[in-house]
């Protein structure tokens, strides 16, 4: 079976006159490796600020998604 790669993100900039423009990027990932019968899943979040210093960046990794992670009309 062939490997896969997989990413979503989203980001945001906030530009206000005066002010450095500050970002968002929020980024998920899914990698299977082309020998592997199973992924692994990424949550990745930074937030550049230039008044904050140097960029500010988490991320989370897990084997999968729990299966309730899932975003509904009710439910983020």
């Amino acid at each position: 079976m062939a490997g896969r790669y997989e990413s979503w993100f989203l980001s945001a900039r906030d530009a206000e006159p005066g002010r450095p423009p500050r970002a968002l990027w929020i980024r998920h990932t899914h990698h299977r490796a082309a020998s592997a019968e199973t992924g692994s899943v990424a949550l990745w979040c930074t937030v550049f600020d230039p008044s904050a210093g140097s960029p500010a960046a988490v991320k989370q990794s897990a084997p999968a998604f729990p299966a309730n992670a899932v975003a509904t009309p009710e439910r983020f």
